[in-house]
């Protein structure tokens, strides 16, 4: 059994928090008490990449709380600050600030999850979305048809290629093909490495759907 806490639970809102999100997995193995270190990582890892949530948590305000029992399962707490009708309202009125265009996008991202969310951000915007889950099949994609897309967006962590593999052969055929590439928070690959490969902007996940329209819009504004 361990339990674990990220975020900043010390510092309780005034508001009400709302949360709770469940996944029954195999539970924590250990067979001692989880150093604060351990725990911190438990919070923050997991197979269903809780390193991204956390990050989400996080930028929000909010905190995590775990616990795990082996052969039962692991339970993660998730508090969120609750938000003001007045705010949701006003936060829906902005929306049309938001960059948006017409452009042909080949995106990338070995997660289901993560690429269906994605793709509607960017459909919503306005843009012809050719969405992959595979760096070969988005290879393939691309070779047969290099001139049918006016962006290039790519997860870095990927079996077969990673982003920077794939990038690279991109570019080798399409030298002016501007590549967005969006790594985690534990990926080796500084911004300035990525662009001295020829990547034209670098994002880091979670990708919040404002700034990701920023990007998209900039990188095809500046090919």
């Amino acid at each position: 059994m361990a339990t674990a806490q990220a975020g900043n639970p010390s510092a309780e809102p005034s508001v009400p928090q709302a949360a709770v999100a469940d996944y029954t997995g195999e539970g924590y193995r250990g067979t001692v008490p989880l150093t604060p270190a351990e725990q911190q990582w438990l919070a923050a890892h997991s197979l269903i990449t809780l390193a991204v949530v956390h990050g989400i948590v996080k930028s929000r305000h909010g905190h995590i709380s775990v616990y795990s029992e082996l052969g039962k399962g692991t339970t993660f707490h998730v508090y969120l600050p609750c938000v003001a009708m007045e705010t949701y309202a006003a936060e829906a009125e902005n929306k049309g600030s938001v960059p948006m265009g017409h452009e042909r996008i080949l995106m990338v991202d070995d997660e289901e999850q993560v690429i269906s969310i994605l793709r509607q951000i960017l459909e919503g915007l306005g843009y012809t979305v050719t969405a992959l889950t595979g760096s070969i099949a988005t290879w393939q994609a691309f070779s047969s048809h290099p001139q049918d897309y006016d962006l290039v967006i790519t997860d870095m962590t990927m079996p077969d290629m990673t982003g920077t593999e794939l990038a690279l052969k991109i570019l080798r055929l399409r030298p002016d093909m501007p590549i967005v590439l969006c790594t985690g928070f534990n990926e080796q690959i500084s911004e300035e490495k990525a662009k001295s490969l020829g990547i034209r902007a670098y994002i880091t996940k979670p990708v919040l759907r404002n700034d990701f329209a920023v990007v998209v819009r900039r990188t095809l504004d500046e090919a």
